[in-house]
C-alpha cells in the first residue's frame, strides 16, 4: 500500500468534495482508536503518520502473544470443560478481531476509497433531485438514530473493557489490602486476571504482577477496540447506504410536485426564448425547488434543488417531440458502472419549442438524474459487498461459537465477577450480529422500496419516454441490494434468527455433557 497514495484520498476532501455529509464521524473515532483508519490530522504530518503505523502495528503484533498465551492454558485444562469453554471463547474473540483487523488495514486504501464515497461521492447527485428540505430532514434523522446507535455500542463496549480488563485488578488489590493473612494462590494464579491464560509461577509477586497486568490490559484493549471499531465499520456502511436509498426514494416520490411546479411556472411565466434565455424561479416559501435555464455555462449554486434538468441544450441527435427520440437510452443497467449521458436542450436550435414540450425534457432529464443517482447506489453497494464479504463470513461463524460458548459460561458461572464478565460477553456476542443483521435487512427492504417509489408517481400522465425509461428502474429495484457473507449467508434477520437457532442447539448439547 503507498503511503503517498494514502495520503492523497485521506485529503481529497477537500480538493474534489468540498461538502461531506459527515455521517460517520463518531463511527470515524472508532476506527482511529482501533488503528483501522488514521485521524485526518495525521496526513499532514509525516512524525503523526509514522506514529500511528506503529500503533497500529503494535495492535496487530500484540495478537499473536495473547493468542498464544491462551492456548498454552488451554492444553493444560483440558480437563476442565468450563475452563476450556472459558478459554475457547476468548481464542475465538481474539482469532476473529485479529483476523477482521488484518484485513481491514492490508485494504486501507479501498476502505479509504468506499468510506470517501459515502460520505462525500454521492452529493452531485442529491442536489439535482428531489426537495433539499426533505433530504435534509432524512440525513439529520439518520445522523441522529447513528448516533444513539453509536453511542450505545461505545457504552457496551467500554463496559466489557473494564469487566475484563480492569475489575479483576482493582479486586486483586482489595483483598490483599483487606486480608489480614495472604491467600495461597498457587493453584489458582489467574484469580486476579480477566483472561484465562498461561501465567508465571510467581505471577502474584511484584513487580512480576504489575508487569503481566500491563500486559493483559494491552490485551484486553486491543481486542475490544478492534471488535468496535471492524464490527462498527459493517453497521456503518450498510446503515449509511440504506439512508441514501431513502433520498433517492424520496426523490422518485417528489416527481409529481416537480411536474406541478413546472406547469404552474410555465404557464405564469413566458419569454421569447430566441432572443432570451428562460429564468423560472420555482422556489416556494419553503425552499424546496428551484428551476434554472439558461446557458449551459451558467454557474449554478451547489446547495440547488433541481439544477440542470433544464438547463444546457438538447443536442440535435434528440428530437424536439416528446415521446419520440432519435437515439435510444442504453439504461439496461449493465454490470458494469453506465453512466448515461443527460439530455440537453437549446432555446437557439429549437426556438419554436413550447413550454408543455420544455417541461416534458426538464421531467425527462430529472428521471434521468435518479437513474444516475440508483446506478451510483448499486455500483457502491456492489463495491461495498465484494469488499466486506469475507469479513462477515468470518465474523458470522465465529459469532455463531462466541454466543454459544458466553451463554454455556454464564449458565455454569458462579455470582461473582467472573459472572459478570461473561453477561457483558453475551450482550456483545448478541448485539452486534443483530445490529449488522438488521441493517443488513433494511438495506434489502429500502433499495427495493425504490421500485415502490418510483411506481407510486402519476406515469400514466407521463410521456412514452419517460415511461420507458420508468420501467427500466422499476424492473431494476425489483432486485434488491444484499449483503453477503461469502456465498453462505444473505445478512438479514432471518440468518440472525437462524444464527440463534443453531446456537441453542449448541448451548443445549453442551449442557447435557456437563452433566453427563
Amino acid at each position: 500500500m503507498s503511503e503517498k497514495r494514502e495520503n492523497q484520498i485521506l485529503n481529497s476532501h477537500g480538493e474534489e468534495h468540498p461538502r461531506r455529509l459527515k455521517m460517520l464521524h463518531l463511527q470515524l473515532i472508532a476506527f482511529n482508536l482501533s488503528g483501522i483508519l488514521p485521524p485526518a490530522n495525521t496526513s499532514g504530518s509525516r512524525c503523526k503518520t509514522m506514529m500511528y503505523h506503529v500503533f497500529t502495528a503494535l495492535s496487530l503484533v500484540w495478537f499473536l502473544p495473547a493468542i498464544t498465551l491462551q492456548l498454552i492454558a488451554l492444553c493444560q485444562r483440558l480437563d476442565d470443560i468450563e475452563v476450556a469453554t472459558a478459554i475457547l471463547f476468548q481464542v475465538s474473540c481474539y482469532l476473529s478481531t485479529g483476523i477482521i483487523f488484518f484485513y481491514f488495514v492490508w485494504n486501507r486504501t479501498e476502505l479509504i476509497k468506499l468510506f470517501d464515497t459515502l460520505e462525500a461521492g454521492f452529493i452531485g447527485h442529491m442536489d439535482k433531485i428531489g426537495s433539499p428540505t426533505r433530504r435534509n430532514a432524512i440525513l439529520e434523522e439518520a445522523t441522529r438514530k447513528s448516533a444513539v446507535i453509536t453511542r450505545a455500542l461505545f457504552g457496551l463496549c467500554f463496559t466489557v473493557e473494564i469487566a475484563w480488563g480492569c475489575i479483576p485488578c482493582i479486586l486483586g488489590y482489595l483483598e490483599y489490602l483487606t486480608d489480614d493473612e495472604p491467600r495461597d494462590l498457587t493453584n489458582d494464579r489467574g484469580r486476579y486476571f480477566g483472561l484465562t491464560m498461561w501465567l508465571p509461577e510467581n505471577v502474584n509477586e511484584s513487580p512480576t504482577y504489575e508487569l503481566m497486568h500491563v500486559f493483559h490490559v494491552i490485551a484486553v484493549y486491543t481486542v475490544v477496540s478492534n471488535i468496535t471499531g471492524c464490527y462498527m465499520l459493517m453497521f456503518a456502511f450498510a446503515f449509511h447506504t440504506t439512508t441514501q436509498f431513502k433520498i433517492l426514494c424520496a426523490a422518485f416520490e417528489d416527481v409529481d410536485l416537480f411536474v406541478q411546479r413546472l406547469h404552474n411556472s410555465g404557464r405564469g411565466r413566458r419569454r421569447n426564448t430566441m432572443e432570451h434565455s428562460t429564468d423560472v424561479d420555482l422556489s416556494t416559501e419553503d425552499g424546496n425547488y428551484n428551476y434554472v435555464s439558461g446557458s449551459e455555462n451558467a454557474e449554478m449554486p451547489h446547495e440547488g434543488n433541481f439544477q440542470g434538468h433544464i438547463s444546457g441544450s438538447l443536442g440535435p441527435q434528440y428530437s424536439v417531440v416528446p415521446g419520440r427520440r432519435d437515439k435510444a437510452f442504453d439504461l439496461r443497467y449493465p454490470n458494469d458502472f453506465n453512466i448515461t449521458k443527460s439530455p440537453r436542450w437549446n432555446t437557439e436550435e429549437n426556438p419554436e419549442t413550447s413550454d408543455i414540450e420544455k417541461c416534458e425534457y426538464s421531467l425527462l432529464q430529472y428521471l434521468i438524474e435518479c437513474i444516475q443517482f440508483h446506478q451510483a447506489l448499486i455500483k457502491f453497494s456492489k463495491d461495498m459487498n465484494k469488499f466486506l464479504s469475507p469479513v462477515i463470513l468470518i465474523f458470522f461463524v465465529f459469532s455463531e461459537a462466541m454466543m454459544c460458548l458466553s451463554t454455556f459460561q454464564l449458565a455454569l458461572g458462579q455470582a461473582d465477577e467472573r459472572s459478570f464478565k461473561f453477561f457483558t460477553s453475551v450482550i456483545l456476542a448478541f448485539i452486534w450480529p443483530l445490529v449488522v443483521c438488521t441493517y443488513g435487512d433494511e438495506l434489502m427492504q429500502q433499495s427495493a422500496a425504490v421500485s415502490r417509489a418510483a411506481f407510486g408517481c402519476q406515469w400514466y400522465d407521463r410521456s412514452p419516454s419517460f415511461n420507458r425509461l420508468l420501467r427500466t428502474v422499476i424492473m431494476r429495484a425489483q432486485k434488491p441490494v444484499i449483503l453477503t457473507a461469502g456465498r453462505f449467508y444473505v445478512v438479514s434477520l432471518a440468518t440472525f434468527a437462524d444464527i440463534g437457532n443453531k446456537v441453542y442447539a449448541y448451548f443445549t448439547l453442551l449442557k447435557r455433557m456437563n452433566e453427563k
